[in-house]
């Protein structure tokens, strides 16, 4: 089931909404990343519970995000940062042990992970259309499971908790507490027509993101993360730039200021996260 929504935050909202958590229950999600992966938590009434990550992957590996279990956890949600893949190796194991998994695959469209595409691991997994994501829309999401609970939940909470039918009617009866989130023709259109050239502007996107890295091999203050186990896409090179500064520069904040300001005189669009 792949499910269109208006933002990867509503997919990744939906996708755990459709774990039917608890009050109280905990999903492990990473200490580094953006806000919108503990808030679906927390919109569904759970709490997140931070595991470590990897300083030269900024992703837990296995062995961190166990160490965050509890005898409350029921999901964990992996994000695949930066056009990298987060480890799966002991999905199984989860599974086995009743803790579900939801793939955070807002940057790493393309990608794949054990040779398995990008969110074809878990029970669910939430994509972003972003307009800075690699696969553009200019806004949207995508929830895809292939568990049916999961996907009937789903859509009925985008639509006011009403039910949708198999016949594609939607009867505006609300069976539940549910939200708007559905998308518009406008953005599916300007999505299906980046998906269109996707494969030419990940070589071109890849072949840039290679120039890039080579220069900055010269910066001997800065150093560059290679994304782990991704496809064809470096989907956010910038974020793979690491603000770890040696201790011959002046520090972290200044650097930081400095490359900001030259990019701005470049013209280059930036922002910046703390």
């Amino acid at each position: 089931y792949a499910i269109a929504v208006n933002s990867g935050t509503a997919a990744l909202h939906l996708a755990l909404a459709g774990l039917e958590l608890s009050p109280g229950d905990e999903v492990v999600v990473p200490a580094y990343g953006f806000i919108a992966t503990p808030a679906a938590a927390m919109m569904t009434n759970a709490v997140p519970r931070f595991c470590d990550v990897d300083a030269s992957t900024g992703m837990p590996s296995p062995d961190q995000v166990e160490a965050a279990f509890t005898d409350r956890t029921r999901a964990i949600v992996a994000v695949h940062l930066y056009g990298g893949s987060a480890d799966l190796d002991r999905v199984e194991d989860w599974k086995r042990n009743g803790i579900a998994l939801v793939e955070d695959c807002a940057q790493s469209f393309g990608g794949y992970t054990g040779g398995i595409p990008s969110g074809g691991t878990g029970d669910a997994s939430a994509f972003s259309l972003n307009a800075t994501k690699v696969l553009a829309g200019p806004e949207g999401g995508i929830l895809c499971t292939d568990d049916s609970v999961i996907n009937e939940a789903a859509n009925r909470l985008r639509v006011f908790g009403a039910s949708n039918h198999e016949s594609g009617r939607v009867e505006r009866n609300s069976e539940s507490l549910g939200y708007n989130y559905r998308t518009n023709e406008l953005a599916a259109a300007f999505a299906l027509a980046r998906l269109e050239v996707f494969d030419e502007e990940s070589v071109i996107r890849n072949e840039n993101s290679s120039l890039l890295r080579t220069a900055l091999e010269e910066a001997t203050w800065l150093e560059t993360h290679q994304p782990t186990l991704v496809g064809h896409v470096d989907s956010m090179l910038l974020g793979l730039v690491s603000s770890a500064v040696n201790e011959h520069s002046s520090g972290v904040e200044k650097v930081r200021n400095f490359v900001l300001a030259a990019l701005q005189a470049e013209g280059c669009w930036w922002w910046t996260w703390d």
